[in-house]
């Protein structure tokens, strides 16, 4: 079945446009969010154990210390490992004994480390930063449904 319509739509000029900053506009209120949640394990990942509290000294131990493969690893299972995540309040006492939570997300982890690397405390810099490489992303994916629509 053809449709025209999607066609004329996905080449309209103001299409890409709207496509990158739309979403962008939705999200500019997280340019001053600074970190939250995840964020001060892969902190304390990335500027090498600084950023949490003491008695957190072994958590790199248990969930990892290698940003660029484990930066997404939270929790990576096991009953002894995750009952220490729990007894350090990492994750919360109802949570499944052998829970698993590792992301392998080499490229990110890779953006990560450049931004911690640049300005480590400027949150709102590594926001722009991520902001930039939606943006790309989105353009890239629009030229390949162009190309291949087309």
């Amino acid at each position: 079945m053809d449709t025209p319509w999607v066609k004329r739509f996905l080449e309209h000029p103001a299409f890409i446009w709207v496509a990158i900053f739309l979403p962008l506009l939705l999200c500019v209120s997280a340019l001053g969010s600074g970190i939250v949640a995840d964020d001060y394990i892969q902190r304390f990942k990335l500027l090498d154990g600084e950023g949490l509290p003491p008695g957190y000294a072994e958590l790199g131990a248990l969930i990892g210390s290698n940003p660029l493969l484990t930066l997404f690893q939270f929790f990576p299972g096991g009953v002894e490992t995750n009952q220490a995540l729990v007894e350090m309040g990492t994750l919360p006492w109802w949570s499944v004994a052998d829970a698993q939570g590792a992301f392998f997300r080499p490229l990110t982890s890779a953006t990560h480390m450049l931004d911690y690397g640049l300005f480590p405390d400027n949150f709102v810099l590594q926001h722009l930063h991520n902001f930039l490489w939606a943006g790309l992303g989105v353009w890239v994916v629009s030229k390949l449904y162009r190309q291949h629509i087309a």
